[in-house]
């Protein structure tokens, strides 16, 4: 539980730690490196300068003064951590939106006005028979078509069937279809009689109620004409495309309820900005913090240090000057004095900045050490655990009367083999990653001492 107050740092140091671990769970190279460059960012120096708090029951928003440009972190009382761009009523609007579950999963995608779609990335690469396994969102924003400009029509849905035909801009998917069967049964009526000279009526007003289909999926002008052209050339099948074809525009009612709900919520959005703050002075029960936690605040805090002047010290108005010589002479050499000391003063301060950057630079490293070394760690337990069980393997094929029997447990044992292998590259993989990051870490002390 965390006490009161709660700062941005904490909230960020909690967010950068979540990120890391899932980076350290994840299998999949993207999502790795998508990771990455989120905590790259938001670890480096003077970006949490830029961000402040929307703190709710279940929910904590860093979020950027320029939310609409720059990602931003919503963090949940369920574990659920969402990292991306918002749009004005502070929905997520990204086209590398982060969704980290809290249980090691995660997945990664475009979020559209708050809907997730198309193409997902996951926390592992799944191959089936040895080709990746794609994954996509499933569903679709059912408020899409209202952000985009020219789609409104004058439709009201209230009038009687023939009336919308007739009055309204476009028609819609029941109504064409409604309109298909009408065509159909009356043209049959009529064949079978002597005024099947009205046909050629019939087929005006098909031609009317497809150019007001067409109209209702989002095509006018020219291309309309075309569409209808290639639709009636397909002859049925092209009638069946305009029966199951989903409308493409809203009317008037749709969009003044939508409008209606924009405006909810951009109150809503512009209420909660009015509340962004830096520190919380309340208790959140399920924000966990930890030593971990502490020390990543701690080192994005340093470098916030305040600066400050030394006042010119006024000459004595009580003494003696020999002349106006040697009075000018004295605050040149006061003045060159303050100037001196000025100037150590800013050389002190560069120095203290360099210095807390390079600590930074150290933390976040050692930071990624510590990983990498808990990486190491557990693959190596892993390697020994495929060996183990490989050896395990062997003794029964050793035992076994049964050439197939024995075979089968060698192809078992082959297989752990090749987990141990490969786990043992992933430890020396990170191994190495250590001690190139040991070496950095070494090189960055150096030259603090040498400050």
């Amino acid at each position: 539980m965390v006490n009161a107050p709660v700062t941005k740092y904490q909230v960020m140091a909690k967010a950068i730690q979540i990120m890391t671990n899932q980076m350290r769970d994840s299998r999949n190279p993207e999502m790795k490196r998508r990771l990455r460059e989120k905590i790259d960012y938001f670890s480096s120096f003077g970006v949490i300068d830029n961000y402040r708090m929307i703190v709710y029951s279940n929910n904590i928003i860093l979020i950027h003064n320029d939310f609409r440009n720059y990602p931003n972190i919503s963090l949940f009382d369920s574990g659920h951590m969402y990292i991306g761009a918002y749009d004005n009523t502070l929905s997520l609007h990204d086209p590398q939106t982060i969704h980290i579950h809290g249980n090691g999963k995660a997945d990664s995608g475009a979020c559209v006005h708050g809907y997730f779609e198309g193409d997902s990335v996951t926390e592992d690469v799944v191959r089936e028979n040895g080709k990746e396994v794609k994954f996509k969102y499933t569903g679709t924003n059912p408020y899409a078509h209202f952000y985009k400009k020219g789609k409104r029509v004058k439709n009201d849905m209230s009038l009687p069937f023939i009336k919308r035909l007739l009055y309204n801009e476009t028609v819609t998917q029941g109504d064409f279809v409604k309109s298909l069967l009408s065509i159909i049964l009356i043209g049959c009526i009529l064949s079978n009689t002597k005024l099947n000279f009205l046909l050629i009526i019939l087929g005006i007003i098909l031609m009317y109620v497809t150019y007001k289909r067409v109209k209702d999926l989002g095509y006018g002008g020219a291309k309309a004409v075309v569409l209808i052209f290639v639709l009636l050339c397909l002859q049925v099948v092209g009638l069946i495309i305009l029966c199951i074809m989903p409308s493409k525009v809203t009317n008037n009612d749709e969009y003044k309820k939508f409008e209606e709900r924009m405006n909810e919520d951009l109150a809503l959005a512009e209420k909660a900005l009015k509340a962004r703050c830096n520190t919380f002075n309340g208790s959140i029960s399920w924000l966990l913090i930890n030593d971990e936690t502490l020390r990543i605040a701690n080192s994005l805090i340093g470098g916030n240090g305040r600066t400050s002047g030394i006042p010119y010290s006024q000459p004595d108005d009580n003494h003696d000057y020999p002349d106006e010589e040697e009075e000018r002479r004295q605050r040149e050499e006061e003045e060159r004095r303050h100037q001196r000391e000025e100037e150590e003063e800013r050389r002190e301060e560069d120095r203290q900045r360099k210095i807390s950057s390079l600590e930074r630079q150290i933390s976040y490293l050692e930071s990624r050490i510590s990983s990498l070394r808990s990486v190491v760690s557990r693959a190596e337990s892993q390697a020994s655990s495929a060996r183990q069980q490989a050896a395990t393997y062997i003794s029964y094929a050793n035992s076994a009367d049964d050439d197939s029997l024995r075979r089968d447990y060698m192809q078992s044992a082959d297989s752990y083999y090749s987990d141990a292998a490969q786990y043992e590259s992933e430890a020396a993989s990170a191994e190495s990653e250590i001690s190139s990051l040991q070496s950095e870490v070494n090189s960055l002390q150096s030259e603090i001492y040498s400050l």
